[in-house]
């Protein structure tokens, strides 16, 4: 389209975690990633995240000429020592023993009154717990950065999966299948490359996966407006055929162990 771009391939930025008081971000391995990126004159090379699993890209304003310019006040970090500081505290966690006593009767009888009040109210209360449920990820996950804190990784995942579109979240099942069978794809594979690795495992759900697969291309990148289809047949297929390969080759594999 006569447009200059370029595929980049490298790392996403990690987990931000304290390592006494030193605010980092840890890089490993499974942050491998890769990305496109598009030159506009002037101004340079400039990434974009079309992956729905990653976090949007954040461009901060340009500083004000007043404002000091952080390499200023930022004192020198030494890589190496981080990295050992890390190590040590691994090595230095407690293990916490679970106590061996059992609980009383009246603690149980206890937990189960709650229990049937919470699922009453709940039930009768649906929409608001829905509403809650959403917002809790995200609650979690600013709270515990408010406190200094690093939040753990599931919970930075569980907010990004609550914020995606009922179609990204469709899509997400062919991410899912691909775990069920035991191939997952690259960490850098588009939602395209995906779809084809699947395709490759599963032919027998070929029409699910590129009706899925199309209607995911359409909202992502194109300029329209959600389409308003029904994909939870789709996954639901998607999802019964994976785990039908999946239990084929654990049987496979266990009759050809014995003979």
């Amino acid at each position: 389209m006569g447009i200059p771009a370029r595929l980049a391939v490298g790392f996403a930025e990690g987990t931000l975690e304290d390592l006494q008081t030193a605010n980092v971000y840890v890089v490993r391995q499974r942050d491998a990633h890769a990305w496109p990126e598009v030159f506009f004159p002037h101004i340079g090379w400039i990434e974009f995240e079309p992956t729905s699993s990653q976090p949007a890209l954040f461009y901060p304003q340009q500083l004000e000429k007043t404002e000091p310019l952080a390499e200023a006040t930022t004192p020198e970090i030494n890589p190496q020592e981080i990295f050992q500081k890390f190590q040590e505290g691994k090595e230095n966690q407690p293990t916490i023993s679970a106590p061996g006593s059992k609980p009383f009767p009246f603690f149980v009888l206890t937990i189960i009154l709650l229990f049937v009040i919470i699922s009453i109210w709940t039930k009768l209360n649906r929409q608001k717990v829905s509403q809650a449920y959403r917002q809790l990820p995200e609650v979690l996950e600013i709270g515990i950065r408010a406190m200094g804190f690093s939040p753990p990784p599931i919970v930075v995942q569980w907010n990004q999966r609550m914020k995606l579109s009922p179609l990204e979240k469709s899509y997400q099942r062919i991410n899912t299948a691909l775990r069920i069978i035991r191939c997952p794809p690259p960490i850098h594979y588009t939602p395209s490359e995906r779809a084809t690795t699947l395709l490759k495992a599963l032919p027998e759900a070929t029409v699910e996966i590129n009706q899925l697969l199309e209607y995911y291309q359409q909202v992502l990148y194109g300029k329209g407006k959600e389409l308003e289809i029904e994909t939870r047949p789709l996954e639901q297929k998607i999802l019964r055929l994976a785990w039908k390969k999946r239990l084929q080759d654990e049987l496979a594999n266990l009759f050809s162990r014995n003979e």
